[in-house]
């Protein structure tokens, strides 16, 4: 089949991939490039990079206002526009030009977490489950038609970073399976999504990225931390320092919440947590016990 993709991060390289190996890529969308690392050079998205490693048509509007930007879309007569993790709102005008109209890759069991940061919320608030929703594209937000979707476990050990490549392969397989039965039987078969039980991703704000020993459990901490990791990482203030904490570990143990002891045993308002990797302000990340030996030598 003709397919538009479009996308602007590593989440959807794998169904990129895979829809190149078996379908015929006639265009690809992403955002425009950002200024990123201390020289603030352009850097284009990692979807711009396979476009242009294969010699595919790229597009990188800063929204679908302009007609000249609705026609060339339409000039590439696609059967179906494959989006994942793209980052802008399509109008209906756009959604209505592929002849089977423009499926997303969600990275939740919809309607639960509809919104910008599904695999975030999804471990902060200590879901059993995520999993992956392909979706008939509508103009409310992550409101579309189901066509199917898949489960899976999250893992105590799993953080954003890892439970992201989990879900990105996902996408990548289910999405294979939805195009080859529309290939094949010529139509899309959905369902409604519910209407009860809706949650919104709301974007991670940099004021939920400081850690509240006080009002939180150790449970709650520890899940935090692994929903801010890799980005944009759980962080505490002491001794006017700041410290990212990459990784840490429930300690079975009570005293007064906020306390920290000098090997850095940190009580919660039920239990403590003991950090595995740390990061002092303008340091590397350390394992603590590399970073507790960096202490003692500074007092030494």
């Amino acid at each position: 089949m003709k397919i538009v993709f479009m996308g602007s991060s590593n989440f959807g390289l794998p169904a990129l991939q895979d829809i190149y190996s078996r379908h015929e890529v006639v265009g690809i969308y992403t955002q425009v490039a950002k200024p990123a690392g201390r020289g603030l050079k352009l850097k284009p998205t990692i979807i711009e990079e396979f476009a242009h490693d294969k010699n595919i048509p790229l597009f990188t509007p800063k929204n679908f206002k302009n007609h000249d930007d609705i026609r060339r879309f339409k000039d590439l007569k696609s059967e179906i526009a494959v989006v994942a993790a793209y980052g802008l709102i399509l109008p209906q005008e756009i959604l209505d030009i592929p002849s089977y109209g423009c499926l997303n890759i969600h990275a939740s069991l919809l309607p639960r977490w509809r919104g910008a940061a599904p695999i975030h919320r999804a471990i902060m608030s200590g879901d059993k489950e995520t999993g992956i929703a392909i979706m008939k594209m509508s103009l409310g937000l992550d409101e579309g038609d189901i066509i199917t979707m898949q489960s899976i476990p999250i893992e105590p050990q799993d953080t954003t970073g890892i439970l992201h490549d989990k879900l990105a392969l996902l996408g990548a397989d289910l999405l294979s399976e939805t195009l080859e039965k529309i290939e094949q039987e010529k139509q899309i078969i959905s369902f409604p999504q519910p209407n009860f039980n809706i949650t919104y991703a709301h974007k991670i704000t940099k004021e939920e990225s400081l850690l509240d020993f006080i009002n939180h459990t150790a449970s709650e901490i520890i899940r935090k931390i692994n929903a801010l990791n890799p980005f944009p990482s759980a962080y505490f203030i002491y001794q006017n320092h700041r410290y990212k904490i990459h990784q840490a570990e429930i300690i079975d143990d009570n005293g007064m919440a906020g306390k920290i002891t000098d090997d850095f045993i940190i009580f919660c308002k039920q239990q403590a947590i003991k950090p595995i990797v740390i990061q002092k302000e303008g340091k590397n990340k350390q394992n603590l016990s590399d970073f507790l030996n960096g202490v003692a030598n500074n007092r030494a």
